[in-house]
């Protein structure tokens, strides 16, 4: 193991890891630093204490790092300044949203205006506004008008997280700007004079990948060629991610080395020197990086890549893991956050595996007499399966982790994806090439473009759609994790350390002993637990039954925001749940069934309840061709099957849904589940006319908690009574924060609080958990609220 920069990276690494768990002044560290470095010198004839000093040393370094960068992004913020000067820092990408197109781009911000007077304001905006009348550039010097808003961590178990994104990205908040009289060109090209023309150039090449390339081809070329990804269909993200494809997406390894490899290949027509050559190539990778907007996946592969070629220029041997591992040195140092990178950690960790598991074997495969063409072709299908092997058992455990996956078919996907990508990528090249010096090699490259991608997605789905191609588990423990990547360094290195076969088998018993004991030990007494999603302006509930069933009520809204695919589908996944026992759809409004299209698709869903409304016709489209046991639920039902909890219907009377003057609101389902001691009223979207007709009920509404109905708004004296009725402790409203409908309403909030409820708002807290044994229960939110 003779490679101390690898060592160097450990270290880094460690120190980067350690900072997100300590809290050590910065000052501390960096006098602390100064004496290890001291240390070092005094002792450097010590080689054991002088290689101590200096590890130590370079942990803190990482320490140093991770808290220098925390520092600059800590400031208050301060809602009243609402006017910001600076000028864009990126490239601007058009997405899609509900709202149609917007403009996104980073913002290097100078000054802030409040009220009466202007600040210096040295931090990195994320700008989203609706597409404006002209074009906008890197460099562009604006005055926009916003208010900034601080990312918030995950507001569902399984969603992601903004403010960790916004936090590796060195982005202070983002600036949402209503209309496009918020923004004010001052001037142009304020930035790097190169960077201006790359991104001008960028700007051509998308608008000659949307006029050449039909949709959806256009998107998955723009993330190919110019690492665009941002108006990909979900559907073909999907079979990208579940056929374990997804890498090819975002610019990486694989298009750096086919880069490298055509340029060298064609400079070698010209009989230069290699050194030139090496030079040539490494100065187009860095223009490709910043052509394709410098993203942390293309800095990674580029890093990689001249550190290898430097090595080759200045006669040090380019050998690839030193190469490798400066290149993580340096993004570690100046880009500490990047090692929660999910990217980084796939990137680094498949290369590692390739670099240390692959050659021993290759090798030995190579001394093999290959005399035959049909040898030959044998050994080079070995090698690509070895490839794709060892390159999916090292970032196996991550992609549980992150994508709730265990996608087998990637061994064989690869085999055939990545060369076929290889093709592409190629074709898209010269399509640039010759593309921009003509139109009518634009149109004819451009179709031919246009088809070898669609058989690239084409591939990917089939690739999906194999039986047991993937299989949706559990995240592993983080702790799991770690052990798998410490058995196979121990694997690696077992000559270094002296580890034969048989203690290293014996050390994978013990350690799955370890993990087994570990899981038994800590495990948790059954109990009833209740989740309110934050799913926005819609309901979704999710009830785990001390029996191991399940229930979902609700499905929040569907659209371009589907909260099915977006929130519900991966908390699920996050808990290892595929099936689902039942969903109660409490009444066919959008914001309450919305993203039950996704669940249908991706779970198995086992028993559907609802009010029986068949008024809704998009509702109804959603179960044809579908085989589901439905049933229709009225007021003195009970709902079976869910252990020792009780589920009864309060609501809707049959004579109420056959009342056409009454509306879907005032036919939700309502019901009260009881478990012990314990109890829970849920309310549906109840208006004035059944809160009339439910006060009859008096005792029998009281629970421990309500379910306040129709998002918290106010219904009259009607509601008051409901309430006064159900007497509860605690008050869930279902809510957006920030809505246009201003909900919850002042005076429920109110009422609430002058009764001496406990209430909790999804909009503020996001998602809400109770949990309960039957006679105590325990609220707990995903985010503390004031």
């Amino acid at each position: 193991m003779n490679h101390p920069p690898f060592i160097f990276v450990l270290l880094l690494s460690f120190g980067v890891a350690l900072a997100h768990v300590l809290k050590v002044g910065f000052a501390f560290l960096i006098f602390l630093n100064f004496i290890l470095f001291l240390l070092a010198f005094l002792f450097s004839r010590f080689l054991r204490l002088y290689y101590l000093f200096i590890g130590l040393s370079l942990i803190l370094l990482g320490m140093n790092c991770t808290f220098e960068k925390s520092e600059r992004l800590k400031e208050s913020l301060n809602l009243d300044s609402t006017y910001f000067i600076g000028r864009i820092s990126s490239f601007p990408s058009e997405i899609l949203s509900p709202y149609g197109t917007r403009v996104r781009f980073k913002f290097k911000c100078d000054k802030k205006i409040g009220r009466q007077f202007w600040f210096k304001f040295n931090q990195t905006l994320l700008v989203s506004l609706p597409k404006p009348d002209f074009d906008l550039q890197y460099g562009d010097e604006l005055l926009i008008k916003g208010e900034l808003k601080k990312p918030q961590e995950a507001r569902n178990p399984g969603s992601f997280n903004t403010e960790a994104y916004f936090e590796r990205e060195g982005i202070f908040a983002l600036v949402r700007l209503k209309e496009k009289r918020d923004l004010l060109l001052l001037s142009r090209g304020k930035g790097n004079f190169i960077l201006s023309f790359i991104g001008k150039l960028r700007q051509d090449l998308i608008k000659m990948i949307n006029k050449n390339i039909p949709p959806p081809q256009n998107s998955v070329v723009s993330a190919l060629l110019l690492g665009d990804q941002k108006n990909i269909p979900f559907e073909i993200k999907d079979d990208f991610v579940k056929s374990g494809s997804a890498h090819l997406l975002a610019i990486s390894g694989g298009n750096i080395a086919l880069l490298s490899t055509l340029l060298l290949l064609f400079l070698k027509w010209f009989s230069l020197p290699k050194r030139l050559s090496y030079f040539v190539t490494l100065l187009a990778l860095i223009f490709y990086c910043l052509l394709t907007g410098w993203s942390s996946s293309i800095l990674r592969a580029t890093f990689m890549a001249v550190a290898y070629l430097l090595g080759l220029i200045l006669k040090q041997g380019g050998e690839a893991m030193v190469s490798f591992s400066w290149s993580a040195i340096f993004i570690l140092i100046f880009d500490p956050f990047q090692l929660f990178d999910p990217g980084f950690q796939f990137s680094y960790i498949t290369v590692f595996a390739l670099l240390t598991l692959i050659p021993p074997q290759g090798k030995n495969l190579s001394d093999k007499p290959l005399r035959t063409i049909l040898g030959k072709i044998f050994f080079s299908l070995k090698q690509i399966f070895l490839t794709s092997f060892v390159a999916w058992i090292g970032v196996m455990p991550l992609i549980a982790y992150y994508f709730y996956l265990w996608n087998p078919v990637t061994i064989l996907a690869n085999i055939l994806t990545v060369p076929y990508f290889s093709l592409v990528i190629t074709g898209g090249f010269f399509w640039i090439i010759f593309g921009s010096l003509n139109d009518f090699f634009a149109d004819i490259l451009g179709l031919s473009l246009g088809f070898l991608t669609r058989t690239l997605i084409w591939l990917c789905k089939v690739f999906a759609s194999f039986p047991y191609a993937y299989i949706h588990v559990k995240p592993p423990p983080i702790l799991a994790i770690l052990l798998f990547y410490a058995l196979i360094f121990i694997y690696i290195f077992r000559d270094f350390l002296k580890i034969s076969i048989l203690r290293f088998f014996i050390l994978i018993l013990f350690l799955a002993n370890f993990l087994f004991w570990k899981e038994l030990l800590n495990f948790d007494p059954q109990k009833l637990k209740i989740t309110f999603l934050d799913v926005g302006h819609g309901d979704s509930i999710f009830f785990e039954f001390p029996n191991k069933a399940n229930l979902l009520v609700d499905c929040g809204s569907g659209g371009i925001l589907d909260q099915g695919r977006i929130t519900i589908a991966p908390f699920l996944r996050s808990k290892g749940i595929n099936t689902l026992d039942a969903i109660l759809i409490t009444h066919p409004h959008l914001d309450h069934y919305g993203g039950l299209n996704i669940l249908l698709k991706e779970f198995k869903v086992k028993r559907l309840f609802d009010n029986g409304d068949r008024t809704s016709h998009d509702y109804e489209t959603l179960f044809k061709n579908r085989t589901l046991d439905r049933q229709i639920l009225k007021a003195g039902d009970q709902i079976l099957g869910f252990g020792e909890a009780s589920m009864e219907i309060f609501y809707p009377y049959k004579s109420m849904l056959d009342d056409p003057t009454i509306g879907p609101n005032d036919q939700s389902i309502v019901f009260k589940l009881e478990l012990g001691q314990f109890s829970l009223l849920m309310a549906g979207d109840i208006e004035e006319k059944a809160l009339s007709q439910l006060k009859y009920l008096k005792e029998k509404l009281k629970s421990k908690i309500l379910k306040i109905p129709h998002h918290g708004s106010y219904e009259n004296k009607s509601e008051e009574e409901f309430i006064i009725y159900a007497e509860p402790e605690a008050a869930i409203i279902s809510e957006s924060e920030n809505n246009t409908y201003h909900l919850p309403s002042p005076l429920t909030l109110n009422f609430l609080k002058n009764f001496g409820v406990d209430i909790y708002q999804t909009g503020l807290c996001g998602a809400i958990e109770c949990a309960t044994d039957g006679k105590l229960y325990e609220i707990k939110t995903m985010i503390v609220s004031n």
